[in-house]
């Protein structure tokens, strides 16, 4: 899946600079360090990303401004799993010469 930003750009180029991490760390407390993903069943599981709901590339494209992007109720805590299903992330096996996954 091509992603919709330019990887060339560092991270405060693309908008994760201090503000942000001041909001990220503002989003775990507010759902406790864990995933609010509802496919995970409210099973406990430690939130390692903070997601755009409506993700940055949408929200540039609809001309939403930096507030509206980063605001609270477009943030959610979710695990690297959940983050990364919900992005369509798909890490491929790792095969040997074979063709068969390692």
């Amino acid at each position: 899946m091509k992603q919709p930003w330019n990887h060339k750009l560092s991270r405060h180029e693309r908008g994760y600079d201090r503000a942000w991490e001041i909001r990220r760390e503002e989003v775990m407390r507010r759902d406790f360090g864990l995933c609010q993903c509802p496919e995970c069943g409210g099973r406990r599981k430690i939130a390692t990303h903070v997601h755009h709901i409506v993700s940055k590339a949408e929200a540039k494209r609809l001309g939403w401004p930096r507030e509206k992007t980063d605001a609270m109720t477009n943030l959610t805590a979710l695990n690297e799993a959940c983050h990364d299903r919900m992005h369509n992330h798909t890490k491929r096996p790792v095969t040997g010469v074979d063709g068969w996954p390692i």
